[in-house]
C-alpha cells in the first residue's frame, strides 16, 4: 500500500472544495516551494562549503535547479563583486583582494527592498562590520502534485540539511504536519496494531485462562487484522491516516467474532467430547454472533449513500470485519479447535483444579466418557 494523503477524502466529494483540488495538483507539478531558514549563516571562511550544500539540494530528480532557487547570497555575491570592481577601477584596491564579506548587504538590501527585506537579519556593530543573523530561501521542487512524493522530498531535504547541521538549516511547510504523518504512518500502523493486539489478548487471558485458548483467539484476530489489510490494498485504498484509524478499530472489533467460540469451547463440560463441546459452543454463540454481526451491518448501510471517502472507508472496514469475523468464529475457529488433542480442552483446567486437593484425592477413579469408549482425564493418567 502506499502511505500517502489526499484532502479530497476528508471532504464530500461533490463539494466546490473537493472538486477544486485535483486542479491544484497542475500548480504543484509546476512549482512546488519550500522554504529554507538558516539560522547560523555562513561566514567568510564557510561561504563555499555552504553553497555546496545548496548544490546537493538542488541537484534532487524533484528539484528545478539553481535557475528556480530563490538565494539572497548568490545574488549578493554578485553585487558584492560588483562593487569591489568599483573600488578596483578608482585604485582603491587590488583584483586579487577580493574577500566575500556582508559589509555591503544593507545597501544592497535597499536597493532590493521588496524582494529581500523580509528574508534576512543583520547586524552592523560601531565599525561598520556587518554580520548576518539569519535569512531564509526558497528551494522550488516540480512533479509534486503527490503528497507521497511531497513527502519523500521533504524527508530528503532534511537529510542534506543534518549532514550541514552547523549551519542550523531547517526546512518550513505549511503541510509539514501531513507529511511528517506520511513519512511515520506506517510504522505506526504496525506498533499500534501490536500493541492492540497484545491487549486483547491481556483481556482474554482473563476470562479464557487457557494457554492455547488465548494463542487460538489472538491468531485468529491477527489473521482478521491482516486479511482486511489485504482486501483494502487489493480494492486500491492508500496506507494513511483513515485506514490507520480503521485498522486499529477493526483489532477491537474482531474481538467478538472469536473470544465468545474459544471461551465457550473451553469451558464446556469435561464429560463431552470434542464434536459434542463444538456443538455446545456453537449452539451458545452462534446465533447470538449472527445476530450481532448483521445488526451491526444495517447500522452502517445509511452511511454508504454519504459521498464522504472517510465516512465510506468506516462502513466498508465494518461490513469487511463482519464478514472475515463470520467466517473465522463459525468456520475457522470450530476446525482448529476440533483439530486440536483433546488435552488441551481439559488439561489446564482439571490440574488447576487438583492442585488444591488432598493427596488422596490424586488417585481418584474419574473417567470421562466420549466417543462412546471409556478413558481417563490426562492428568489421571500421568499420575496413575
Amino acid at each position: 500500500m502506499r502511505a500517502t494523503f489526499e484532502p479530497y477524502k476528508t471532504f464530500p466529494s461533490d463539494s466546490s472544495l473537493a472538486i477544486s483540488l485535483p486542479r491544484a495538483k497542475r500548480i504543484y507539478d509546476e512549482f512546488t516551494p519550500l522554504t529554507i531558514i538558516v539560522n547560523r549563516p555562513p561566514n567568510a571562511t564557510e561561504y563555499r562549503r555552504f553553497l555546496n550544500m545548496v548544490d546537493e539540494l538542488e541537484a534532487f530528480p524533484t528539484a528545478y535547479g539553481p535557475d528556480r532557487t530563490q538565494l539572497l547570497l548568490r545574488t549578493y555575491e554578485k553585487y558584492d563583486r560588483a562593487a569591489f570592481q568599483v573600488a578596483v577601477d578608482w585604485g582603491e584596491a587590488k583584483p586579487d583582494d577580493y574577500h566575500f564579506n556582508y559589509n555591503n548587504l544593507p545597501n544592497y538590501i535597499k536597493s532590493n527592498k521588496e524582494a529581500f527585506q523580509n528574508d534576512v537579519k543583520f547586524d552592523v556593530d560601531q565599525k561598520g562590520q556587518v554580520t548576518l543573523s539569519s535569512f531564509s530561501f526558497l528551494l522550488v521542487g516540480r512533479q509534486l502534485s503527490e503528497w507521497c512524493e511531497r513527502a519523500v522530498f521533504l524527508r530528503n531535504v532534511r537529510g542534506v540539511l543534518a549532514r550541514y547541521s552547523d549551519f542550523q538549516a531547517l526546512p518550513y511547510d505549511l503541510d509539514a504536519s501531513l507529511l511528517d504523518l506520511m513519512l511515520t504512518v506506517k510504522g505506526s500502523l504496525i506498533t499500534s496494531s501490536i500493541v492492540t493486539l497484545f491487549c486483547m489478548a491481556a483481556v482474554c487471558v482473563l476470562f479464557i485462562q487457557n494457554k492455547i485458548g488465548v494463542a487460538i483467539v489472538t491468531s485468529a484476530i491477527a489473521s482478521i487484522c491482516f486479511t482486511l489489510l489485504g482486501l483494502q490494498s487489493w480494492a486500491g485504498a492508500d496506507l494513511d491516516p483513515v485506514t490507520m484509524v480503521n485498522m486499529l478499530m477493526a483489532v477491537g472489533f474482531s474481538v467478538d467474532y472469536t473470544a465468545h467460540t474459544v471461551y465457550h469451547y473451553y469451558k464446556g463440560e469435561e464429560q463431552l467430547s470434542p464434536i459434542d463441546r463444538l456443538a455446545s459452543t456453537l449452539k451458545a454463540v452462534a446465533w447470538p454472533m449472527i445476530q450481532a454481526g448483521l445488526s451491526t451491518a444495517i447500522c452502517m448501510v445509511p452511511l454508504m449513500f454519504l459521498t464522504t471517502y472517510a465516512i465510506l472507508a468506516f462502513a466498508k472496514t465494518v461490513f469487511i470485519v463482519v464478514a472475515v469475523g463470520f467466517f473465522h468464529g463459525l468456520f475457522v475457529l470450530p476446525v482448529v479447535l476440533t483439530a486440536l488433542p483433546y488435552s488441551f480442552a481439559v488439561h489446564d483446567r482439571c490440574c488447576r483444579r487438583r492442585r488444591n486437593l488432598p493427596a488422596k484425592q490424586y488417585f481418584i477413579d474419574e473417567k470421562l466418557t466420549y466417543n462412546d469408549s471409556e478413558k481417563l482425564s490426562p492428568c489421571t493418567d500421568n499420575l496413575l
